[in-house]
């Protein structure tokens, strides 16, 4: 495991970013930036920016669930191989952190605000009322379908150029610090900030006396996140690390 975690300052993320139609603009060919322009050449946008509110609401309207699923997998994946690439000197423990520093919730939102996503949101009456469009894991998602959007109507190149104007501009400012801290004592320390118990273990072990295998499972926000290792150490530090990566996502 990592002696030390990764950190990233993203005080100033998306703080250059343009409103999102003329971003998404700029990577089609039309080059037109008025919403119903872009909804001819991405065909999934109306979807991306269709809350589930709405199709509540109005039943046979698809919303943008599937396309939220599919853009979390891409940001993942492709957050992880630039890490991977761009930082040698990271063990898994180092890699995991600084993607989850990278792509949770609250960084998608402040995106997605930057972006003036919300302004383009479909919403359900009610979900509007309360102020949906200002809410970060309604933004946070509708960022993550409108990157799984880029992706299916214009390809895999452009979809990372959208991902690398507006998040990975900042990768370079990932750094190691050096801590004592393995993955369960961060986040026992990322439960208690936001007022949470300390997080609970169940284990298993199968296999031979002389060549055990450990199964760990966390249980955080109703997600388990599970690891497996020679002890039972080992495991719960495994878990530990999906959490941390997993968490926000």
């Amino acid at each position: 495991m990592a002696k030390g975690r990764a950190n990233v300052d993203l005080s100033t993320v998306g703080s250059d970013l343009p409103d999102v139609l003329v971003l998404l603009s700029s990577l089609t060919s039309g080059g037109k930036s008025s919403l119903e322009d872009l909804y001819v050449e991405l065909p999934h946008l109306k979807e991306a920016l269709t809350h589930r509110s709405f199709t509540l609401e109005n039943q046979g309207f698809p919303d943008n669930e599937r396309l939220e699923f599919l853009g979390d997998s891409i940001l993942a994946a492709y957050v992880s191989r630039r890490l991977f690439i761009e930082f040698p000197e990271f063990d898994e423990g180092g890699l995991t952190i600084g993607r989850a520093n990278l792509v949770n919730t609250d960084v998608l939102a402040q995106l997605a605000r930057q972006l003036n996503i919300g302004d383009y949101l479909t919403l359900g009456v009610g979900e509007e009322s309360s102020g949906g469009r200002s809410k970060r894991t309604i933004l946070a998602g509708a960022f993550e379908a409108i990157v799984a959007t880029v992706f299916l109507d214009l390809g895999d190149e452009r979809a990372m150029e959208f991902v690398d104007r507006c998040l990975l501009v900042n990768i370079g400012k990932i750094e190691i610090v050096e801590s004592r801290l393995d993955p369960k004592s961060e986040l026992q320390i990322h439960q208690a900030r936001l007022g949470n118990p300390v997080p609970k273990y169940h284990v298993t072990s199968s296999g031979p006396d002389h060549m055990p295998s450990f199964i760990a499972e966390v249980v955080i926000d109703g997600r388990v996140f599970s690891g497996e290792g020679p002890s039972k150490k080992e495991a719960e530090q495994r878990a530990a690390l999906e959490a941390l990566s997993g968490l926000n996502s």
